[in-house]
């Protein structure tokens, strides 16, 4: 399954088929936007972090 079918069917799980009011996209769309963002971040925070010595067990 591809990203595009993946939100699809994210975005009928949440407000059900076809019955959606274009004020409903908009707030679906935003909270996806806002969570993509917050994951592209947080994996940004992870990668620039210094590396820790492993310590031996």
């Amino acid at each position: 399954m591809v990203p595009e079918e993946v939100l699809a069917k994210s975005v009928t799980a949440l407000l059900g088929p076809e019955h959606a009011t274009p004020a409903q996209v908009r707030a679906t769309a935003v909270e996806g936007i806002q969570a993509l963002a917050d994951g592209r971040a947080t994996a940004l925070e992870l990668i620039a972090a210094p590396a820790r010595p492993v310590s031996a067990v």
